[in-house]
């Protein structure tokens, strides 16, 4: 059963369908999406044993982590972040005007708000609280864990129709960011500290 959230995230994803099933698709693809990784959060959180309130947290920031992507493909028809806005940003602007944190404790709030921004940087920034930096590593975690097949699946057929992502653009600036990470992780820790694919963070999921 549907959290009264999940409820209104498929109400306001659905506010946007039109008569362009192109478009409808792609909105449809972000919503199963952003369930997924709320899927992947609530696993990821139960394998680091995050107790019960930072679970709760986490799953509250993916859901909301892309809240901003419905907005986005409507008014530019991309989810190409270059092209339109940070949606990591306005995701987190939407989830306060459209009050989906109200139940929360103003701390609570600050740290989802954190991961809901920074989820889709190139590296967690200095300066967030220890729980806003757990938040956000398990969102960032989740949301690669549920990308990288959509990565397998362009690598196979790269000609495919999909607009999910910006495809080559993705691909490059995403495995430059990631060898440069892997680069000064293992010069400064040395191979152990070399980041998972999984972690791998670009700025279009």
């Amino acid at each position: 059963m549907l959290s009264t959230l999940e409820k209104e995230l498929v109400a306001y994803a659905e506010s946007f369908y039109t008569d362009d099933e192109q478009l409808n698709r792609n909105l449809r693809l972000k919503l199963a999406h952003t369930f997924r990784v709320r899927d992947e959060t609530t696993a990821l959180a139960a394998a680091e044993a995050f107790p019960p309130e930072q679970a709760r947290l986490a799953v509250r920031a993916a859901l909301l982590h892309d809240l901003s992507r419905f907005e986005q493909f409507s008014r530019f028809r991309s989810f190409n972040d270059a092209e339109s806005f940070d949606h990591g940003d306005r995701s987190a602007e939407l989830a306060v005007s459209r009050r989906c944190l109200d139940d929360l404790t103003q701390p609570e709030q600050d740290d989802v708000l954190a991961a809901i921004r920074v989820h889709n940087k190139v590296a967690v920034p200095p300066g967030l609280t220890l729980r806003a930096g757990k938040l956000a590593r398990a969102v960032r975690d989740a949301d690669k864990l549920d990308i990288l097949p959509i990565l397998i699946g362009y690598l196979k057929d790269p000609e495919n129709k999909s607009d999910l992502m910006p495809r080559r653009s993705f691909l490059r600036s995403s495995a430059t960011r990631c060898c440069a990470a892997n680069a000064r992780a293992t010069a400064t820790c040395g191979p152990s500290a070399t980041s998972s694919a999984a972690s791998c963070s670009g700025r279009t999921t």
